[in-house]
Order: C-alpha cells, then structure tokens, then sequence
C-alpha cells in the first residue's frame, strides 16, 4: 500500500530526474507528495477496504473458509450444454472465485464470478436470497472472493 522511495535511482546525483519521471535534477521528489521520510497517505481506496475489514471483524470471522464449490465454471458450462430449461432448473450448483464485474439494479444484480477454469454470469434477486444477503453482495468489491449457490440458465 506505500510506494517504495528511493527506487530506479530517484534522487542523489542521478542527473535530471533519473528514473523518476517529472523529477527535477537532483532533488528527490517523495512519493504521493509525502514529507521526505514520512509514509505515502493511505490511498482513498485502501482506506475504504480498511474500514470494511473492522466491519467485517465487528461481524464476526472476517475470513471464513467453510464454503465448499461444487463445481467449476467449466464443469457448468459442459453439463448445461444441450440441456432445455426444465433440465438446467433441475440442476443447482456452488461455484467459488473472484467477482470481476458487478452491475447493481435495484432489487436484481448481475456479476461474473472468474475461477481457474473461466468467467460465468450471476443473477441475483434480492427477494430470492435470505434475508441481509443481497445488503451484503453489495458491499462486496470487484476482486473479491465469493461462493454463489443457485440454479442454471440461459440468458435470452
């Protein structure tokens, strides 16, 4: 989360800025405008992950591990192939991996969930999920680890 000072020979007599781009002779530039020796500020976005893991922390087990996937975005996509809808209905599934594209519509949202084996698309509708679940999901980050339980189908 702080930017490594002093790197690529930014300072000292390096000449015109050398290898600090926009750097001015000699003279060494601190990163992210921070005093010489004091840390970089934390950046806006890391301190907002940090005040979501104390409130994760308030909740109670910030990292749990006892989700178990059922299958893998490959596995979904080769036994739902050629099947009809009544077939895919039948057919309920725990995938884990990392949320890489989120799109929040109210009451419904859509996600890519990415595991090692490729990228599927979640529907979630917050009258079908228990209760806080869909308050939850939007407080996740894109690259954020995630299981997801549910049923298959086709988009139109």
């Amino acid at each position: 989360m702080s930017a490594i000072a002093g790197a690529g020979g930014a300072g000292g007599d390096g000449g015109a800025g050398a290898g600090h781009p926009g750097g001015a002779g000699g003279r060494k530039t601190p990163p992210d405008g921070a005093a010489d020796g004091a840390p970089a500020p934390e950046n806006e976005q890391a301190a907002r992950r940090r005040e979501k893991l104390a409130a994760l922390r308030e909740a109670g087990n910030p990292y749990p591990n006892d989700f178990r996937p059922s299958a893998t975005a490959a596995v979904v996509r080769g036994e739902c192939e050629g099947l009809d809808d009544d077939a895919l209905a039948a057919r309920r599934y725990r995938l884990a991996g990392r949320m890489m594209t989120r799109r929040v519509m109210g009451k419904a949202s859509f996600a890519h969930l990415q595991d090692g084996s490729g990228r599927l698309q979640l529907y979630l509708r917050r009258d079908e999920l228990p209760e806080g679940a869909y308050a939850q999901f939007r407080r996740f980050d894109i690259g954020d680890l995630v299981g997801a339980e549910g049923v298959a189908f086709r988009t139109r």
